[in-house]
């Protein structure tokens, strides 16, 4: 008589909360993928396994930039157009009108609070 059990081979049923039903697409172009395909091979994990622990695991909450501070982003950008067509008219009519420190300061004052609004500033601070 024939034995009708037949031993189950193959990789055992996960439970259905732990089956990945759905699919995310990210497009990225070739450099990004050979360093990301190079970073998965360094961590010995299959690049799907690789962007799911790195992108889990990651703290993001930084980048997360209110309204208020992109629209102000987007004010400060306008007047800082404003302010470098001033000085092209300035250096147009006399090239010592306004003095170049000044001009320097004004250019750094802008860029960091333009930053400080994004929050890179205090990203930079954490990552040193």
């Amino acid at each position: 008589m024939k034995n009708n059990y037949h031993k189950k081979t193959g990789r055992p049923t996960l439970p259905s909360e732990d089956v990945r039903q759905y699919v995310i697409g990210v497009r990225v172009n070739l450099k990004e993928r050979t360093l990301l395909a190079s970073k998965a091979r360094m961590l010995n994990l299959s690049l799907s396994q690789c962007l799911r622990e790195l992108s889990i695991q990651k703290n993001i909450n930084h980048l997360i930039v209110p309204t208020i501070n992109r629209q102000a982003y987007a004010e400060l950008s306008k007047l800082g157009s404003n302010l470098n067509q001033l000085l092209q008219l300035s250096y147009r009519l006399d090239k010592n009108a306004i003095p170049e420190q000044l001009i320097n300061e004004t250019h750094e004052a802008v860029t960091k609070l333009r930053c400080d609004l994004l929050g890179l500033n205090k990203a930079a601070k954490n990552d040193s």
